[in-house]
């Protein structure tokens, strides 16, 4: 599905029968789209641990002693592309064992 598809839906979804063809069409429905669609898209990425768009990686510790004491543990996140680092942490395990959930 492409994102022109992906809009479309969207349009049906909220109840607006005309569909557009492409982000440049002269029509308010596509000057709409075109202007929220990856901000949407990415928003909706973030929402959920879609599969697809999940990379799971081990950590290397930043330093053996923690210099926060407020954290036991301190690892270095890993450079997903040259724009961001990791988005979202979801849960660790730690040395010895040690399951931490993300708290929402």
């Amino acid at each position: 599905m492409n994102d022109i598809e992906i809009s479309n839906i969207a349009l049906i979804h909220c109840g607006i029968v005309d569909t557009i063809s492409s982000f440049e069409d002269a029509s308010e429905e596509a000057g709409v789209i075109s202007t929220v669609f990856d901000t949407v898209k990415l928003s909706m990425l973030a929402e959920y641990p879609w599969n697809f768009a999940v990379e799971w990686s081990n950590l290397s510790p930043l330093v053996e002693v923690p210099g926060n004491p407020d954290f036991e543990y301190q690892f270095q996140l890993i450079l997903i592309n040259e724009n961001n680092l990791c988005s979202i942490l979801f849960h660790l395990l730690v040395p010895g064992g040690k399951y931490i959930e993300e708290n929402n």
